[in-house]
């Protein structure tokens, strides 16, 4: 009789490890989806990201290098966020809400001119956090039937991301025209954990009283690639940017603990005791990214600048270069179904800048489109981020620029089977709503101009 009870708390397990990482295969589940990219910089991201052909300030680096050429004074900046994420799922009619928050480093970059005859030369250095992994889920629910009874806990939590320090400049061509490009070394970390536990509450039905079982996986990713970029100043109204990005093969070092243990009822002969289960191991393996094509376009109109920006990202194109860490499944297996799976998109999003006459006060808006990189997600997986902010300079050296981006959306739906028949379990569907994200994030960028 204990064997139904452990399948129901594997199959909770299942179903709720799917809602954390919003996809049920494992196997094209893959660190350049994970999670949100929010970009970088408080003034671009209250721009909707639209900052291709903006680039002026230390976050050129990140979004198109050759905007480094239109810096004339040395520029040190900073920027700290604070990102709130709530998880809204539904399992067996019993609905979890549950909010977490993280505070990090966004960026951290210096651009440097170099004193030239004629035209421009500055380079750049900068830090900048550009993929969020964070999740953090409970779950409770007690679960009665004809032939069970039983009570399950479930913690989820997941915290880590992808950073990239970057090294680029720019020089200006001809007059106007600027060409650049960056060197980027990315890094970054997961840190991926689940405890389930099942206990035998309220009826106490079974010898044994208490099953908890812990998994953790630690991964470090690192890996290079490089940016090309240029940016043409037509005239003081409009401007032009555009930016290759060329593959990037991430290395991980992956490791994993499993551990198991069973306690039992107190008036059985096995009271004094408890089974104990362990298991660990260690999985290396490397994962590609396609190239990305972005262009921009910017138009100041006195007091008012818009900009523009497209991007296309072929996710198909991600493969596995080695084995995947899925047990029993190749690199062919692998990319092969990423090509079944994934698609290309086309994100884009647009952003305004107002200056508000008579002071160093600007205002700021955005919006940007994330279509979802799933062949079988319909336009409500899609992530839609609004965002605004403002920004404020002090003597003319100091710049202080704050932005709030949000988006939400709803995760694919499951079927699962749950159906009892015969003393044995067997396939029946039944509908599992997997529920909605919602998050957020503010930037504070201080920036000083020398």
């Amino acid at each position: 009789m204990k064997a139904r009870s452990v399948f129901w708390g594997i199959l909770f397990v299942i179903i709720t490890a799917g809602i954390v990482h919003a996809q049920d295969n494992p196997s094209v589940d893959v660190p350049f989806i994970w999670g949100h990219s929010w970009g970088v910089g408080a003034r671009a991201a209250a721009m909707g990201g639209a900052y291709t052909a903006v680039a002026d300030d230390y976050a050129a680096i990140f979004y198109n290098p050759a905007g480094l050429g239109q810096q004339k004074r040395l520029e040190i900046s900073a920027t700290i966020s604070y990102l709130g994420i709530t998880e809204r799922a539904t399992f067996l009619d019993v609905e979890s809400d549950v909010a977490s928050s993280y505070t990090k480093m966004n960026a951290l970059g210096i651009n440097i001119p170099v004193p030239t005859r004629r035209g421009s030369l500055v380079l750049g250095f900068g830090y900048h956090q550009v993929r969020d992994f964070e999740r953090y889920f409970i779950a409770d629910r007690f679960l009665s039937t004809p032939y069970d009874s039983t009570t399950w806990e479930h913690h989820s939590m997941i915290e880590g991301g992808l950073n990239v320090t970057s090294l680029g400049g720019s020089v200006e061509m001809a007059p106007g025209l600027y060409v650049g490009g960056s060197i980027n070394f990315w890094t970054g970390k997961l840190d991926d954990s689940w405890k389930f536990r099942e206990f035998d509450e309220p009826y106490n039905l079974w010898t044994i009283y208490d099953t908890t079982s812990t998994e953790t996986i630690r991964t470090e990713f690192s890996g290079a690639n490089v940016t090309l970029a240029m940016l043409y100043r037509a005239n003081k109204m409009f401007r032009l940017g555009a930016t290759i990005q060329t593959p990037v093969t991430l290395t991980a070092n992956e490791e994993w603990e499993y551990y198991d243990i069973k306690t039992w009822d107190w008036d059985t002969p096995w009271a004094d005791s408890a089974d104990v289960a362990t298991e660990s191991g260690r999985t290396d393996y490397k994962i590609r990214s396609p190239w990305v094509y972005r262009l921009g376009g910017a138009l100041n109109m006195g007091p008012l600048l818009v900009s523009g920006d497209v991007e296309f990202y072929n996710y198909g194109q991600i493969s596995y270069r080695t084995d995947p860490p899925i047990a029993g499944t190749t690199r062919y297996d692998a990319n092969i179904e990423i090509r079944e799976k994934l698609r290309n998109v086309i994100n884009w999003s647009v952003g305004g800048e107002l200056s508000i006459p008579g002071t160093d006060a600007r205002l700021r808006c955005g919006y940007a489109a994330y279509p979802s990189p799933w062949k079988e997600d319909t336009d409500i997986q899609d992530r839609k981020v609004i965002s605004f902010g403002a920004g404020y300079t002090f003597n003319k050296q100091f710049m202080l620029d704050v932005a709030y981006a949000f988006t939400s959306w709803d995760r694919s739906d499951y079927y699962v089977a749950n159906s009892y028949d015969n003393d044995e379990y067997r396939v029946n569907p039944k509908y599992v709503e997997d529920g909605k994200c919602e998050t957020y994030k503010v930037l504070v960028s201080l920036s000083y101009r020398m």
